[in-house]
């Protein structure tokens, strides 16, 4: 195994994606980071995605929906 360089998919600038770096994604079942580590923490203070917020509203709604059906 050996270092890559990742072009990175939000601002198009290269990483190195160290050895140590790859053993830890593997050893996690993790496929390999498409984001750097600053693009990263820039789409968690962005907060959610679009998807992502109709997802959560959809999992609550399946919820409230069971909670009522098993009630009866």
């Amino acid at each position: 195994m050996q270092e890559k360089r990742i072009i990175r998919s939000q601002c198009g600038n290269t990483f190195i994606f160290t050895v140590a770096q790859q053993q830890r994604f593997n050893s996690l079942g993790f496929n390999p980071p498409k984001r750097c580590e600053e693009c990263r923490k820039k789409k968690i203070k962005d907060g959610p995605s679009r998807h992502e917020v109709k997802m959560k509203y959809k999992r609550q709604k399946f919820r409230n929906h069971s909670e009522d059906v098993f009630d009866h």
